[in-house]
């Protein structure tokens, strides 16, 4: 009886342990294909906004601060870098210094709930800019997604005009 349960724990922690990869598989690939989307998104506004080095969002953080200029509100698109940043910096801190591990945790999550918001709002702005009335609709179906869809939205919109081009043209 003793070898049926060890062996029966022994499947069910294996099962476990390959959930665990795939979970761990698929955060990372969403994690790329939302980079992407993002970084060609931002590439190209810029590009349609003028701006003089528009490759540049292809930079991790430095993105961020892109996200906000081209939402119209630089400040906020430092302050997200910063706290993007911060998040990285604890998430290192994490697993080099393993003594204070509740501060790292709390200061990793509270970032990471901080950035999903300034992005949201970011985005928000974006969508407006560029979609006009439907931004309430990108902007909830990305909350809804934990931010998924917020850079395919950006990307859907890349090569728009703003709203208020398109109105006045009519």
């Amino acid at each position: 009886m003793g070898g049926l349960s060890v062996f029966l724990l022994l499947g069910t922690m294996t099962v476990f342990f390959y959930f665990l990869i795939i979970i761990f598989l698929v955060v990372i690939v969403s994690m790329i294909v939302t980079y992407t989307f993002e970084s060609i998104a931002l590439m190209r506004m810029g590009k349609n906004l003028g701006y003089k080095k528009p490759i540049l969002a292809w930079i991790p953080f430095y993105n961020k601060y892109l996200l906000g200029k081209v939402a119209g509100n630089k400040p906020l698109g430092i302050i997200l870098w910063i706290v993007d940043m911060g998040i990285f910096i604890s998430f290192i801190g994490y697993r080099t210094v393993a003594t204070y591990q509740e501060i790292f945790w709390g200061t990793f999550f509270l970032g990471v709930f901080v950035s999903f918001i300034m992005n949201i709002l970011l985005s928000h702005k974006i969508y407006a800019k560029f979609v006009g009335k439907r931004a309430d609709i990108y902007t909830v179906l990305g909350v809804i997604t934990f931010g998924f869809l917020r850079p395919i939205f950006l990307f859907m919109i890349r090569n728009k005009k703003e709203s208020e081009e398109i109105e006045s043209n009519l």
